[in-house]
C-alpha cells in the first residue's frame, strides 16, 4: 500500500459480502475498516473523517440506522466523503440517494465494486495499484 492509500468505511453486514468488498479494496491499494452495523460505521467516520475518502455500505443494516441513514447522515457532516451504496433488496427511488453518490445492485462483482470506486475517487486520492 501507497502513503497516498486512503481509507474506505464498509458497512455490510452479510460477512461473504463485505469480506468480498473487503478484499478488492485491498487489492485495490486502499486501507479499508469494515464494521456490520450502520452506528458502527458512523463512530469510525466521526473518528477517522479526516482520513477517509469513501463510505461503502448497505442500504438496509440491523439496528436502529439504517445504510441509508448512515449514508445521509455522513453527507450532511462529512460532504467530502463519497458515498457507494447497495442493496440486494430495494432500489432507491430518485431523490432518495444523497447528492453525488452512487448505487450499486447486488449481486456485484469484483469489476463493478472498483469501477464506481473509481469513478468516486480521485486517481491522486487512491493508492499506486490503481
Amino acid at each position: 500500500m501507497s502513503d497516498l492509500a486512503q481509507t474506505i468505511v464498509v458497512a455490510e453486514d452479510e460477512p461473504l459480502t463485505r469480506m468480498m468488498a473487503v478484499e478488492v479494496l485491498l487489492d485495490a491499494g486502499f486501507s479499508v475498516i469494515e464494521t456490520d452495523r450502520a452506528e458502527a460505521a458512523l463512530e469510525t467516520v466521526a473518528a477517522q473523517a479526516h482520513g477517509v475518502v469513501l463510505l461503502f455500505t448497505d442500504v438496509q443494516m440491523p439496528g436502529a440506522m439504517s445504510g441509508l441513514d448512515l449514508a445521509r447522515h455522513v453527507h450532511r457532516t462529512w460532504p467530502e466523503i463519497r458515498l457507494l451504496i447497495a442493496s440486494g433488496r430495494v432500489t432507491p427511488k430518485p431523490g432518495e440517494l444523497p447528492a453525488g453518490s452512487h448505487f450499486l445492485a447486488k449481486p456485484y462483482d469484483r469489476e463493478a465494486v472498483i469501477e464506481h470506486v473509481r469513478q468516486l475517487v480521485p486517481p491522486h486520492e487512491r493508492g499506486l495499484r490503481n
